[in-house]
């Protein structure tokens, strides 16, 4: 358990790829950075399998607007790809700049979300855009997204267009060891006088949430942050979605929910809430 003084999060990946959700993960990621003294890498993909297509000529690409085809041209995906790092660079360069943040950028070919993933495993969190699309009034998180949330092996913060970090910092809560780490990184989340941390505990029986929430309350409170708690059913995303819009969480952190065979139940619960996510294995 991290203690007063220490930090959890020291080198911050975004995943970048010029569209709308990423430019906020990127924004997110460098507020983060600029708060916590922390490197901001900036990892930009060059899918291998658009690379391939264009070059094998077999593949055909649909211009939206006017419904028309036009083969892919090898030659103009390079040109693309080229241009959309070089965005990207000059989007990290005025941000770092702005900011004081220390940055790097790194540009890749691969498979997208096994690139993103195995890059991921060198920091202490990863930054992503959802990059879905809207069904109803949800959104769902797109493939690379998915991949991440689940595959990752450092905790991962989703976020779409014309959301941010905000306050206050919700966590959830349960006992079990992930947990315990997501509180850190609520910790570090929270600025001093915003408030603390409300945490979200995890319990079907009262006593033990008695006892959860004074566990985490005492685990902030060595951290130096203040701790707010509430019960609430374990495993329930619309309980979940309901507190975190009556506490008015502007980011939340979800500890310990990162079993492969929980991944239905771990995308639900993201994509009922229209707040970034923090998510932890």
């Amino acid at each position: 358990m991290a203690m007063a003084g220490e930090r959890a999060i020291r080198r911050i990946l975004v995943a970048l790829d010029a569209s709308p959700d990423s430019l906020a993960a990127l924004e997110a990621a460098a507020e983060l950075a600029s708060a916590l003294d922390a490197e901001l890498a900036g990892l930009f993909v060059e899918d291998v399998r658009l690379v391939q297509a264009a070059a094998l000529s077999l593949a055909r690409a649909v211009n939206v607007p006017s419904a028309t085809e036009r083969e892919f041209d090898l030659d103009a995906i390079e040109r693309e790809l080229r241009v959309q790092a070089a965005r990207i660079r000059r989007e990290l360069s005025a941000i770092g700049e702005r900011l004081q943040v220390r940055w790097t950028m790194r540009v890749a070919r691969g498979e997208v979300a096994a690139e993103v993933i195995g890059a991921a495993r060198e920091a202490d969190l990863l930054t992503i855009g959802r990059g879905g699309r809207l069904r109803a009034r949800e959104v769902r998180l797109g493939s690379v997204a998915r991949a991440a949330a689940t595959e990752a092996t450092a905790p991962v913060l989703l976020l779409r267009a014309g959301t941010r970090i905000a306050r206050p910092i919700l966590v959830t809560y349960d006992g079990s060891p992930g947990a315990a780490h997501a509180l850190a990184l609520a910790a570090d989340l929270a600025h001093p006088g915003d408030g603390g941390v409300t945490v979200l505990v995890e319990s079907a029986d009262e006593a033990e949430a008695r006892r959860l929430q004074a566990e985490a309350a005492a685990r902030l409170a060595d951290m130096g942050v203040h701790a707010r708690t509430r019960r609430i059913p374990p495993r329930d995303p619309r309980s979940l979605a309901a507190a975190v819009i009556e506490e008015g969480g502007g980011v939340l952190v979800l500890g310990n929910r990162r079993d492969a065979s929980e991944e239905p139940d771990l995308t639900r619960w993201v994509e009922a809430l229209d707040r970034p996510v923090l998510i932890l294995r």
